[in-house]
């Protein structure tokens, strides 16, 4: 069987975020939750820009590819 890791994008909206509930497949609410990080130009996250971080650690860094 051939394993691959996950891109960051499968990682960020891997399942149900624990945090703000995203639902599988969705970003993360940037309301919700600790704000750890500034963006370069000093502004706050917004949607779609990243996740929260129970979520990462909840997700897969390799997959297994079976055949379909």
């Amino acid at each position: 069987m051939r394993e691959r890791e996950t891109t960051w994008e499968e990682r960020a909206t891997w399942d149900v975020c624990p945090v703000c509930a995203a639902p599988d497949g969705e970003w993360c609410s940037s309301a919700v939750g600790a704000q750890l990080g500034l963006r370069v130009d000093g502004r706050r996250m917004q949607d779609g820009e990243g996740a929260h971080l129970a979520r990462l650690r909840r997700a897969p860094v390799r997959v297994r590819m079976v055949p379909a």
